[in-house]
């Protein structure tokens, strides 16, 4: 929503998906320091897209298939305990490569 709403941001997600609709990639926990292997689907039929870290069945994290051509994208977080929450994901310039 552009405001401010606490600490800055500490968890970075990047991903790639298949023609098949697998779902792979690495997310980036800054404020643990540690990088871990994220695995998912898509499904075709609803457009949905889910994904975790590998091996784990929770957090898991859902969205809209085209919503990942967006810059902002809501995103739902459903934890292990049944809580669900929405969290905002934030598309990122690409770093530039030193030449």
């Amino acid at each position: 929503d552009g405001e401010a709403s606490g600490s800055p941001p500490s968890l970075f997600v990047q991903l790639a998906i298949s023609k098949e609709g697998v779902i792979s990639g690495n997310l980036d926990n800054k404020s643990t320091g540690k990088t871990e292997a994220v695995e998912g689907m898509a499904d075709k039929k609803s457009q949905r897209v889910a994904w975790c870290v590998k091996g784990k069945q929770a957090p898991i994290v859902e969205t809209g298939l085209s919503n990942l051509t967006q810059d902002t994208v809501p995103a739902l977080i459903h934890f292990a305990d049944g809580q669900t929450q929405q969290w905002l994901m934030v598309r990122l310039e690409e770093p530039m490569m030193p030449k």
